[in-house]
């Protein structure tokens, strides 16, 4: 439609963002360190125009608000033992994501649904770097990550001012942890005109949801009791050689792997 109809600006476009930052660092003596960081970011207000009057014509469709919570603590050590560094690491992400859509192609009486879901993530990581020799440098360590999902969802009757309770995007209570192990080795060969890195990790996810912490429609749970895990082993290598100054000939071999993630198991299917 052009805009001599619906004006010159794009209707329920606008929001409103803010976020705010703050950041501890504190060094007990000159080889330790310790940072704690906090972040918090607010979306209000917004809404999808391509679901509006910009494209299907409906009448609701806002997710809002968006919030983030994200805080993490870092130590460091230097020097400790056999290893020339030391990193430990806390962090909690908690990002909401509240949804209120209606659809109908513009009709009013269409269902009104409201989904809300929050997920908190606790992660926890340790890696260390340690030297053989002059030329041959080894960084290792491992990592959990924790998710928890609350997610509820209620539809609306505008008819009849009825509402139902309904299972949410996601299943209420699920649980997704991922960890891993890994280690990569650099090395410098040849007066430091030939460097070769290799590393090594093991990846795992384990997934599961909970009927009873569901709802219950027609007598039937509308999640089952479910769990899985998945794991694999990735690699990546690599070298480079400078022949002369301005020239250095670089080659990598690597093998990734991506776990499904809980939309895959749960929101898609």
């Amino acid at each position: 439609l052009p805009s001599s109809i619906l004006g010159e600006r794009l209707q329920d476009t606008a929001f409103t963002q803010w976020a705010g930052y703050l950041r501890f660092f504190w060094s007990p003596r000159a080889d330790q360190t310790l940072g704690l960081t906090y972040h918090r970011g607010e979306q209000v207000g917004g809404r999808r125009y391509d679901q509006l009057n910009g494209g299907n014509g409906n009448l609701i469709n806002s997710f809002d608000p968006q919030v983030l919570d994200f805080f993490y603590a870092r130590y460091e050590k230097q020097r400790l033992g056999w290893l020339d560094w030391l990193q430990g690491t806390f962090s909690y992400n908690r990002q909401r994501d509240d949804r209120r859509f209606q659809g109908g192609s513009g009709n009013p009486l269409a269902s009104i649904t409201q989904d809300n879901s929050v997920t908190s993530a606790f992660g926890y990581q340790v890696q260390a770097t340690t030297h053989v020799g002059r030329h041959h440098l080894l960084l290792f360590g491992g990592e959990v990550y924790d998710e928890y999902i609350d997610a509820a969802a209620q539809t609306l009757n505008p008819a009849t001012g009825s509402s139902t309770t309904l299972r949410g995007r996601f299943p209420n209570g699920s649980r997704y942890t991922s960890y891993g192990l890994f280690a990569q080795h650099s090395s410098e060969w040849l007066s430091g005109r030939l460097r070769t890195q290799a590393g090594v990790r093991y990846s795992g996810i384990h997934f599961g949801t909970f009927a009873d912490k569901n709802p219950v429609v027609g007598g039937q749970p509308t999640v089952p009791d479910f769990s899985t895990a998945l794991n694999d082993v990735t690699f990546q290598s690599g070298a480079s050689y400078r022949g002369v100054r301005f020239l250095v000939i670089y080659g990598t071999v690597s093998r990734g792997f991506r776990a499904p993630n809980t939309t895959d198991f749960s929101s898609v299917g």
